[in-house]
């Protein structure tokens, strides 16, 4: 929930403001890659928005994918009274992909806000799907100014950890209403109805070599009160689009005689996974769409050991004690002296 002191808070607004929720925006990680001699945990961030494409290495022994939706926008016309307010969180699921795509080129699809992220393989099939999350609402008192009561995010996208699809969350205005848009299911998810109803989330994401296209959300309903407009929360994107948020003027007792207008968030998209793949939900993402890929090779082979080239038999001059040249000066000097010697003792003889 977010709240702040209004002219007028009805008691009855209590139990409806428990539904809210805070959070705070976590910055992507930048743009990064492994160094080219890494073996193990080697890791591949996107998330900058748009498509991208991978290539795998031969031989992996282990590869991994965390795809994170984004998160949904915080209703605009609340952020001058409540200016920590946020939208849906979007799903989060770390997927094992296995060996079997080592040395593929993979596309990634990292969603803008309130989308889903997405990768699939070299042949086009969708792998995995996160969900966006939906837009936020808030609940008041429209003809008067300033008359906010409270801000509510959008519903959360959808995080599989099983094959198939992973529903979204419904938008959460006032805890549940009809005004709320609907998570994204198999189906897109249902807009919310009301004075101004939304519209339903698509359903017909698709995805080709190269490409993937995922199901956007519904947009949210829009009222004319007095000179104001007053703008619902759309659905987040994802493998189904969630709904998109009502306005509903009148739309809750809130007791002591005043009613409470209503301003509908958006169901979140839904996320999906394909067949024989295993996954693990993780915390749901407060901030941007990302994709991380982490991948393992085998250890390099240890080297040949290097065996010393055999010496020949014998002792060595060094072995003596002697340092080689003045050793062979000397014999030198000793011969030449026994042939002076030599010399001398047959002359005296003669």
């Amino acid at each position: 929930m977010t709240s702040t002191p209004a002219r007028i808070v009805p008691a009855a607004l209590a139990a409806g403001l428990l539904f809210a929720a805070v959070s705070a925006a976590a910055p992507a990680a930048a743009d990064s890659a492994p160094a080219a001699e890494c073996r193990t945990n080697c890791t591949t961030v996107f998330d900058t928005a748009g498509l991208h494409t991978i290539s795998i290495p031969a031989g992996v022994v282990s590869l991994q994918a965390t795809v994170s939706g984004a998160a949904g926008s915080p209703a605009a016309a609340a952020l001058g009274l409540f200016p920590d307010a946020v939208g849906g969180a979007g799903g989060v699921s770390t997927v094992t992909l296995g060996t079997s795509l080592g040395g593929s080129a993979l596309t990634v699809l990292v969603g803008g806000a309130g989308q889903g992220s997405a990768l699939a393989d070299a042949a086009g099939a969708l792998l995995v799907v996160a969900g966006g999350g939906g837009d936020g609402g808030y609940a008041g008192r429209f003809e008067l100014p300033d008359q906010l009561f409270a801000a509510y995010p959008g519903g959360a996208g959808g995080a599989p950890s099983a094959p198939g699809v992973a529903p979204g969350g419904d938008g959460t205005t006032f805890g549940t209403g009809a005004f709320n848009g609907a998570g994204g299911g198999l189906s897109g998810g249902a807009g919310g109805t009301g004075g101004a109803s939304g519209d339903a989330g698509e359903a017909g994401a698709s995805s080709a070599p190269g490409t993937i296209t995922l199901s956007a959300g519904g947009a949210g309903g829009t009222l004319a009160v007095q000179d104001d407009r007053f703008q619902a929360g759309a659905g987040g994107g994802g493998y189904t689009g969630g709904g998109g948020g009502a306005v509903a003027l009148d739309a809750v007792d809130g007791g002591d005689e005043i009613m409470i207008d209503v301003v509908g968030a958006g169901g979140g998209g839904s996320g999906f996974l394909a067949d024989g793949l295993a996954a693990v939900a993780g915390e749901p993402n407060p901030g941007a769409a990302s994709v991380t890929l982490v991948w393992s090779l085998p250890p390099l082979p240890a080297p040949e050991p290097v065996t010393p080239a055999a010496e020949p038999a014998g002792p060595r001059l060094a072995e003596t004690g002697a340092e080689p040249l003045p050793f062979a000066l000397g014999a030198l000097l000793v011969v030449g002296a026994g042939a002076g010697l030599l010399a001398a003792r047959r002359r005296r003889t003669a």
